[in-house]
């Protein structure tokens, strides 16, 4: 059981590395770091970060090259968070954002699936404009997910 929330539960994710002892859950406003114990059937908050005035956190993905970081999605933006502070590390602001994927093979590389712009790639160490613009979609783009095996899209 996670107890700890008191709104809803809107996402749950599992610790990207091979042992699968953490995971992360976000509600409307929060975002908790959980240690989980198998034998005891129990979960444990390690660290709870708050999301202040940003509007209905919705989702997001664990990086799975640097198991400290982590997005998360709300209406209007995609947020980086450092899990040792659980401070939010970085931003892109007014995108209507509605999932995010980092890439296993790549570094600092993301794919997000937007509102307007169909998939776009970005650099995480350059933020201003994406990498590339993967068009095409004539609505929403609800999904996106890198190729686990592939990575020719940059």
């Amino acid at each position: 059981m996670l107890d700890d929330h008191t709104d809803k539960i809107r996402c749950v994710l599992w610790w990207p590395l091979g042992k699968h002892d953490k995971l992360i859950s976000i509600d409307d406003r929060n975002i908790f770091l959980w240690n989980i114990d198998p034998s005891n059937k129990s979960a444990k908050v390690i660290s709870q970060g708050s999301a202040d005035m940003l509007p209905n956190l919705r989702g997001g993905a664990w990086d799975p090259h640097n198991h400290n970081a982590v997005a998360t999605i709300t209406d209007s933006s995609l947020h980086f968070w450092d899990l040792r502070s659980m401070k939010r590390s970085n931003a892109i602001e007014h995108a209507h954002i509605r999932d995010v994927d980092y890439n296993p093979k790549k570094q600092n590389i993301i794919a997000t699936a937007e509102d307007e712009f169909g998939i776009r790639l970005w650099d995480l160490r350059m933020l201003k404009h994406p990498l590339k613009d993967l068009p095409g979609h004539s609505h929403w783009t609800w999904a996106v997910r890198h190729n686990p095996e592939y990575d020719e899209l940059i």
